[in-house]
């Protein structure tokens, strides 16, 4: 898992995707959607996520697809960079609660990533067939339990970053 050849494969179609998400999805903002795409991950209400379908379907669908298509190649570079980076710590601790956080956090970015597979299935079926109550419900859901595990992550590759660089330091 330390290999930082992968981890750096992982990381730059991170980062390149991120870029790309970014700049394509900006003609996805509009009134009815300040955020993006975000605005309808987390639109939590049937009648806001219409108005948002409503307004991209008049105009932006293409750009929706787009954003969609782009997201599903985003989602295993994001998924095993952080895979990657917590088992790396988790190898570095051997032992110890940080060693437990870092293989619960590996799997936590797994998790994140069937949960973004879920809410983009879910934002496909809002777009194109019908937006239901539930539907946009597990989608906001999925949504937060998936920016929450990826928040971790980051959290903890920083502090972990920082615990061992502290650490040779001080050696």
């Amino acid at each position: 898992m330390g290999n930082w050849k992968i981890i750096g494969f992982f990381l730059s179609g991170t980062l390149l995707f991120s870029i790309l998400l970014r700049v394509q999805g900006e003609s996805l903002v509009t009134s009815a959607s300040p955020l993006g795409i975000l605005s309808l991950e987390l639109a939590f209400s049937a009648g806001k996520a219409e108005s948002i379908v409503v307004t991209w379907k008049d105009g932006h669908s293409l750009s929706f697809v787009l954003n969609m298509l782009l997201d599903f190649f985003f989602i295993p570079f994001y998924g095993l960079f952080f895979y990657s980076v917590c088992g790396f710590f988790s190898e570095q601790y051997k032992t110890g609660i940080l060693q437990r956080v870092a293989v619960l956090l590996a799997f936590g970015s797994l998790i994140a990533v069937l949960m973004d597979l879920l809410e983009n299935l879910l934002m496909l079926i809002s777009f194109y067939w019908q937006v239901g109550a539930t539907g946009v419900i597990v989608t906001g859901i999925a949504a937060v339990i998936k920016f929450t595990l990826v928040a971790f992550c980051l959290v903890y590759i920083l502090f972990s970053s920082a615990y061992i660089l502290l650490k040779k330091a001080l050696r």
